[in-house]
């Protein structure tokens, strides 16, 4: 089936996918076509943002819909410099 993503920055990409696809094989795809690393990518579908284990079907994506993506900010370590 054919998705559409639309990214943060407007970038729309449609992907051809299984049905049964996981929403991490879907950002894998996004990856390679964007170069935003998987672990920063966030999907929302119908507003909702869906985890990295749940299957598109399992979702209810179907032939044409349209997703989201967002981009987390990546920092590391999350912690803030205290004097």
């Amino acid at each position: 089936m054919k998705i559409t993503v639309m990214t943060s920055d407007e970038q729309i990409l449609s992907l051809d996918v299984d049905p049964h696809e996981s929403v991490e094989n879907v950002k894998a795809l996004l990856e390679v076509e964007t170069s935003v690393p998987l672990q920063q990518q966030q999907i929302l579908f119908n507003g909702n943002e869906v985890s990295n284990s749940q299957k598109l079907s399992a979702l209810g994506v179907k032939d044409d819909d349209l997703l989201m993506m967002t981009v987390s900010s990546g920092g590391g370590g999350g912690g803030a410099a205290a004097s």
